[in-house]
């Protein structure tokens, strides 16, 4: 019986700093580096700022590109339950369901949305550096079998 007590003690102890272990804080303000982006169809400026607890991470962007600038607001939950979101587009509202998750250090958020009648899928991976001053977040979208990735490099303010 003591044996069992004590290896019992012993897994409680290896656990407790596994289960005491958080996830990457991606909270603050973030600046696009122009010069990350290597698609001409990224942002030209971009700003983000992100605001996470153990439920959500809520996320304001103000982006100019292309098609002008354009701003959002966003939640997604960290669960892997689904998000649901609206943005305003060119061409009017969009509806957005998301998924989020862990992976690792990483968050990963799948995002689909029905654009006049055909589903684009885009997958964001976000990745903190190890100074914690830098995001690097990695995109891909794809619709109707054409698949566009995007990388871009933030710098935190």
């Amino acid at each position: 019986m003591r044996r069992i007590v004590s290896t019992l003690f012993a897994l409680a102890t290896l656990a407790a700093p596994l289960a005491a272990q958080t996830h990457t804080d991606f909270s603050g303000k973030w600046a696009l580096d122009p010069k990350s982006i290597e698609n001409s169809m990224g942002p030209t400026s971009m700003t983000m700022t992100v605001k996470q607890d153990a439920k959500t991470i809520a996320v304001e962007t103000a982006a100019t590109g292309q098609m002008g600038e354009m701003k959002s607001a966003i939640s997604f939950n960290v669960d892997g339950s689904e998000s649901k979101n609206t943005v305003k587009g060119p061409a009017g509202d969009l509806e957005l369901v998301s998924t989020g998750k862990w992976d690792g250090p990483a968050f990963v958020v799948t995002t689909k949305a029905d654009l006049s009648g055909t589903t684009m899928t885009q997958v964001e991976k976000w990745t903190l550096g190890g100074d914690g001053k830098t995001l690097t977040v990695e995109r891909t979208a794809t619709m109707m079998g054409q698949t566009q990735s995007l990388k871009m490099l933030f710098n935190k303010q």
